[in-house]
C-alpha cells in the first residue's frame, strides 16, 4: 500500500488495515517498523484469540533490541488521570512466568486486531495523526466489551525511538497535544479540571527546565500542542515537514 503523502501513524495504517480487511483477512497486525521480530511471534496471538472470542487486541512481550532480555513493554496500566505507565519495563523477560495476562491497553508497536473487532470499533482516529492511539484505540476496544491481553510466547524486539525520535520537538508536540484530547474525550469533567491543574503547572516546571538546557525547540512544541489543543486543531503539526 502506498500513499502519494504523509498521512501519519493513524490514517497511514488505517488504510492499510481498510484493505486487509476487504481482502478478507481474519486479523489485521500494526507493527512499528523499527521492530525486530522472531520467526514465530505471530502464532502464539492467533491460537490464543481463535480460542478466547472476548480477546479484543492482543500484544506480546516487548524486549529492548540493543537488550534482548530486557523487558520494554509486557503489557500496560492507567492511572486515575488516563496516564499511562508500562508494566515490568526493565524486567528481566525471564521473569515472566504466564503465558497470558490482561492489560489495560496494548501498545500500536504490536497490535493484533481480529477483524469482526475492527469491523465493530473502526480504526485509529485520524485527527490524532500520530501518539496516544493506543491508549484510545484500547480504550474503545474496551468500551466495546472486549478484553485486552498480552501473550507471552509473541516476542519482538524495538529499537527505540528510532520513528520519531526520542525528545524531539515532534514527537514531543504530538505527545502533549493527544495526551489532552484523550482527557477531553474519556474523563468526567471534574477529573479533567483537576489533571489541567496539575499538567499546567508540572508544564511550567518542565518548560524552565527546557530553557535553561536550551531545549528552546521543544518549549516551542509544547506551547505550540497547549495552543492548537484548546483552539481545536489536530491532524498534522503547522511544524510538521514531510
Amino acid at each position: 500500500v502506498r500513499s502519494d503523502e504523509n498521512l501519519g501513524f493513524c490514517s497511514g495504517n488505517n488504510l492499510g488495515m481498510r484493505l486487509a480487511a476487504r481482502s478478507g483477512a481474519d486479523f489485521l497486525l500494526i507493527l512499528n517498523n523499527d521492530t525486530i521480530v522472531t520467526p514465530d511471534f505471530l502464532q502464539p496471538m492467533i491460537d490464543f484469540a481463535a480460542q478466547h472470542p472476548k480477546a479484543g487486541l492482543l500484544g506480546g512481550v516487548i524486549c529492548y533490541a540493543e537488550n534482548p532480555n530486557k523487558i520494554w513493554f509486557a503489557g500496560g496500566r492507567f492511572n486515575w488521570f488516563l496516564e499511562t505507565r508500562r508494566l515490568m519495563d526493565g524486567a528481566d523477560i525471564r521473569l515472566i512466568d504466564k503465558e497470558c495476562f490482561e492489560s489495560e491497553w496494548i501498545s500500536g508497536c504490536m497490535m493484533l486486531i481480529p477483524r469482526q473487532v475492527y469491523e465493530e470499533v473502526g480504526g485509529f482516529r485520524d485527527d490524532l495523526f500520530f501518539g496516544a492511539e493506543e491508549w484510545d484505540y484500547s480504550l474503545r476496544v474496551r468500551r466495546a466489551g472486549y478484553r485486552l491481553f498480552i501473550v507471552s510466547d509473541a516476542v519482538i524486539f524495538h529499537k527505540i525511538g528510532r520513528s520519531a525520535g526520542v525528545m524531539r520537538p515532534i514527537s514531543y508536540y504530538y505527545g502533549t497535544r493527544n495526551r489532552l484530547i484523550l482527557k477531553r474525550l474519556y474523563l468526567p469533567w471534574y477529573r479533567r479540571w483537576l489533571f489541567l491543574v496539575w499538567f499546567f503547572i508540572t508544564r511550567a516546571v518542565r518548560y524552565a527546565q527546557f530553557a535553561v538546557r536550551g531545549r528552546w525547540d521543544l518549549v516551542r512544541a509544547g506551547c505550540d500542542a497547549i495552543q492548537d489543543y484548546f483552539a481545536g486543531r489536530s491532524g498534522k503539526w503547522s511544524r510538521h515537514v514531510g
